[in-house]
Protein backbone atom coordinates (compact mmCIF):
# COMPACT_ATOMS: atom_id res chain seq x y z
CA UNK A 1 0.00 0.00 0.00
CA UNK A 2 1.22 3.48 -0.86
CA UNK A 3 1.62 5.28 2.51
CA UNK A 4 1.18 8.69 0.87
CA UNK A 5 -2.29 10.11 0.35
CA UNK A 6 -2.19 11.75 -3.07
CA UNK A 7 -5.79 12.91 -3.48
CA UNK A 8 -8.09 14.88 -1.22
CA UNK A 9 -7.70 16.01 2.37
CA UNK A 10 -7.33 13.26 4.96
CA UNK A 11 -7.06 15.20 8.20
CA UNK A 12 -4.35 17.08 10.09
CA UNK A 13 -2.26 13.97 10.78
CA UNK A 14 -1.39 13.59 7.08
CA UNK A 15 -1.26 17.28 6.19
CA UNK A 16 2.31 18.42 5.59
CA UNK A 17 3.86 21.90 5.72
CA UNK A 18 1.87 24.97 4.50
CA UNK A 19 2.33 26.49 7.96
CA UNK A 20 2.88 30.03 6.63
CA UNK A 21 -0.14 29.84 4.32
CA UNK A 22 -2.31 28.38 7.10
CA UNK A 23 -1.23 31.17 9.44
CA UNK A 24 -2.20 33.81 6.88
CA UNK A 25 -5.67 32.30 6.53
CA UNK A 26 -6.16 32.10 10.31
CA UNK A 27 -5.03 35.74 10.65
CA UNK A 28 -7.43 36.93 7.96
CA UNK A 29 -10.34 35.08 9.57
CA UNK A 30 -9.52 36.34 13.07
CA UNK A 31 -9.41 39.90 11.78
CA UNK A 32 -12.61 39.56 9.74
CA UNK A 33 -10.85 40.04 6.41
CA UNK A 34 -11.93 38.26 3.26
CA UNK A 35 -9.10 36.58 1.39
CA UNK A 36 -8.53 35.44 -2.19
CA UNK A 37 -6.49 32.32 -2.89
CA UNK A 38 -5.38 31.46 -6.41
CA UNK A 39 -3.08 28.99 -8.14
CA UNK A 40 -3.23 26.50 -10.98
CA UNK A 41 -5.10 23.26 -10.36
CA UNK A 42 -3.64 20.41 -8.32
CA UNK A 43 -1.41 22.63 -6.17
CA UNK A 44 -3.28 21.93 -2.93
CA UNK A 45 -5.55 24.96 -2.52
CA UNK A 46 -8.58 22.91 -1.52
CA UNK A 47 -6.53 20.80 0.89
CA UNK A 48 -5.14 23.92 2.53
CA UNK A 49 -8.61 25.43 2.92
CA UNK A 50 -10.06 22.21 4.33
CA UNK A 51 -7.15 21.93 6.74
CA UNK A 52 -7.79 25.42 8.11
CA UNK A 53 -11.55 24.88 8.26
CA UNK A 54 -11.06 21.53 9.98
CA UNK A 55 -9.27 23.25 12.85
CA UNK A 56 -11.93 25.96 13.11
CA UNK A 57 -14.75 23.41 12.91
CA UNK A 58 -13.52 21.71 16.09
CA UNK A 59 -14.31 24.90 17.99
CA UNK A 60 -18.09 24.78 17.49
CA UNK A 61 -18.74 27.41 20.15
CA UNK A 62 -16.72 30.04 18.31
CA UNK A 63 -17.05 29.13 14.62
CA UNK A 64 -19.64 27.97 12.13
CA UNK A 65 -17.80 26.80 9.02
CA UNK A 66 -18.97 26.18 5.43
CA UNK A 67 -17.17 24.92 2.34
CA UNK A 68 -18.70 24.79 -1.12
CA UNK A 69 -17.06 23.80 -4.39
CA UNK A 70 -18.88 25.41 -7.32
CA UNK A 71 -16.63 24.07 -10.09
CA UNK A 72 -19.45 22.02 -11.64
CA UNK A 73 -22.15 24.66 -11.26
CA UNK A 74 -23.52 26.16 -14.45
CA UNK A 75 -25.83 28.91 -13.21
CA UNK A 76 -27.19 30.69 -10.15
CA UNK A 77 -29.69 27.91 -9.46
CA UNK A 78 -26.84 25.39 -9.21
CA UNK A 79 -24.96 27.75 -6.88
CA UNK A 80 -27.97 28.04 -4.61
CA UNK A 81 -28.46 24.26 -4.56
CA UNK A 82 -24.84 23.60 -3.58
CA UNK A 83 -24.96 26.31 -0.91
CA UNK A 84 -28.37 25.21 0.38
CA UNK A 85 -27.23 21.60 0.63
CA UNK A 86 -24.23 22.64 2.73
CA UNK A 87 -26.49 24.57 5.10
CA UNK A 88 -28.90 21.64 5.40
CA UNK A 89 -26.07 19.31 6.37
CA UNK A 90 -25.00 21.70 9.15
CA UNK A 91 -28.43 22.60 10.54
CA UNK A 92 -28.20 20.22 13.51
CA UNK A 93 -25.51 22.51 14.92
CA UNK A 94 -27.70 25.62 14.80
CA UNK A 95 -29.38 27.08 17.88
CA UNK A 96 -33.07 26.11 18.00
CA UNK A 97 -34.27 29.60 17.06
CA UNK A 98 -32.15 29.68 13.88
CA UNK A 99 -33.00 26.06 13.12
CA UNK A 100 -36.69 26.99 13.09
CA UNK A 101 -36.03 29.93 10.74
CA UNK A 102 -33.94 27.75 8.46
CA UNK A 103 -36.52 24.96 8.42
CA UNK A 104 -39.23 27.39 7.34
CA UNK A 105 -36.97 28.88 4.68
CA UNK A 106 -35.74 25.61 3.20
CA UNK A 107 -39.29 24.23 2.92
CA UNK A 108 -40.02 27.03 0.46
CA UNK A 109 -37.34 25.55 -1.83
CA UNK A 110 -39.13 22.18 -2.08
CA UNK A 111 -36.22 19.97 -0.93
CA UNK A 112 -36.11 16.38 -2.15
CA UNK A 113 -34.03 13.83 -0.24
CA UNK A 114 -32.95 10.59 -1.93
CA UNK A 115 -30.41 7.91 -1.09
CA UNK A 116 -27.78 6.38 -3.34
CA UNK A 117 -28.69 2.66 -3.62
CA UNK A 118 -25.02 1.62 -3.72
CA UNK A 119 -23.36 3.88 -1.15
CA UNK A 120 -26.41 4.68 0.98
CA UNK A 121 -25.33 8.33 1.03
CA UNK A 122 -27.99 11.00 1.31
CA UNK A 123 -28.52 13.26 -1.70
CA UNK A 124 -30.42 16.52 -1.35
CA UNK A 125 -31.80 18.46 -4.30
CA UNK A 126 -33.67 21.74 -4.25
CA UNK A 127 -36.32 22.96 -6.66
CA UNK A 128 -37.53 26.54 -6.65
CA UNK A 129 -40.94 27.78 -5.74
CA UNK A 130 -41.96 29.96 -8.65
CA UNK A 131 -43.18 32.66 -6.25
CA UNK A 132 -39.67 33.13 -4.86
CA UNK A 133 -36.91 34.51 -7.08
CA UNK A 134 -33.37 33.20 -7.01
CA UNK A 135 -32.18 36.59 -5.81
CA UNK A 136 -34.59 36.41 -2.87
CA UNK A 137 -33.32 32.92 -2.09
CA UNK A 138 -29.69 34.07 -1.99
CA UNK A 139 -30.66 36.96 0.28
CA UNK A 140 -32.57 34.51 2.50
CA UNK A 141 -29.55 32.22 2.83
CA UNK A 142 -27.30 35.05 3.95
CA UNK A 143 -29.93 36.44 6.30
CA UNK A 144 -29.93 33.10 8.12
CA UNK A 145 -26.13 33.13 8.28
CA UNK A 146 -26.26 36.72 9.55
CA UNK A 147 -28.50 35.61 12.40
CA UNK A 148 -26.03 32.84 13.21
CA UNK A 149 -23.15 35.34 13.04
CA UNK A 150 -24.62 37.19 16.01
CA UNK A 151 -23.55 34.33 18.26
CA UNK A 152 -20.42 32.96 16.57
CA UNK A 153 -17.95 33.68 13.78
CA UNK A 154 -19.12 32.41 10.39
CA UNK A 155 -16.51 31.36 7.81
CA UNK A 156 -17.52 30.58 4.22
CA UNK A 157 -15.06 29.14 1.69
CA UNK A 158 -16.14 29.18 -1.95
CA UNK A 159 -13.84 27.03 -4.09
CA UNK A 160 -13.46 27.64 -7.84
CA UNK A 161 -15.10 31.01 -7.38
CA UNK A 162 -14.26 32.11 -10.93
CA UNK A 163 -17.11 29.89 -12.12
CA UNK A 164 -19.62 32.65 -11.34
CA UNK A 165 -18.20 34.62 -14.29
CA UNK A 166 -19.55 31.89 -16.60
CA UNK A 167 -23.10 31.97 -15.29
CA UNK A 168 -25.67 33.13 -17.86
CA UNK A 169 -27.20 35.55 -15.34
CA UNK A 170 -25.56 38.94 -15.77
CA UNK A 171 -25.98 40.26 -12.23
CA UNK A 172 -24.42 37.51 -10.09
CA UNK A 173 -21.25 39.40 -9.16
CA UNK A 174 -23.26 42.53 -8.31
CA UNK A 175 -25.78 40.48 -6.32
CA UNK A 176 -23.15 38.70 -4.23
CA UNK A 177 -21.03 41.80 -3.74
CA UNK A 178 -24.04 43.83 -2.62
CA UNK A 179 -24.90 41.22 0.01
CA UNK A 180 -21.37 40.43 1.19
CA UNK A 181 -20.29 44.02 1.78
CA UNK A 182 -23.03 44.47 4.39
CA UNK A 183 -22.38 41.29 6.37
CA UNK A 184 -20.90 41.39 9.87
CA UNK A 185 -18.83 38.71 11.61
CA UNK A 186 -18.72 36.63 8.41
CA UNK A 187 -15.44 35.99 6.60
CA UNK A 188 -14.98 34.61 3.08
CA UNK A 189 -12.25 32.63 1.39
CA UNK A 190 -12.53 32.97 -2.38
CA UNK A 191 -10.43 30.30 -4.07
CA UNK A 192 -9.89 29.68 -7.77
CA UNK A 193 -7.66 27.82 -10.22
CA UNK A 194 -8.29 30.05 -13.22
CA UNK A 195 -5.77 32.69 -12.18
CA UNK A 196 -6.56 34.96 -15.13
CA UNK A 197 -10.28 35.07 -14.42
CA UNK A 198 -9.75 35.43 -10.66
CA UNK A 199 -7.48 38.40 -11.31
CA UNK A 200 -10.12 39.87 -13.63
CA UNK A 201 -12.87 39.49 -11.02
CA UNK A 202 -10.90 40.98 -8.13
CA UNK A 203 -8.45 43.37 -9.78
CA UNK A 204 -10.52 44.97 -12.52
CA UNK A 205 -11.93 48.18 -11.08
CA UNK A 206 -14.92 47.97 -13.43
CA UNK A 207 -16.10 44.70 -11.90
CA UNK A 208 -18.10 44.47 -8.67
CA UNK A 209 -15.51 42.67 -6.53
Amino acid sequence: MNPFQLNGYHGPDTFCDREIESSKLYNAIDNERNITLTSIRKMGKSGLIKHVLNKLRKNKKEYSVYYIDIYHTQNLADFIEVFGRELMEKQDNYPQKIRNIFKSFIQSLNPTITYDPLSGLQNISLSFNTTISQEQTIVGIFEILSQLAKTKKVVIAIDEFQQIANYPEENVEALLRGIIQNLKNISFIFSGSDTTMMAEIFNNGKRRF
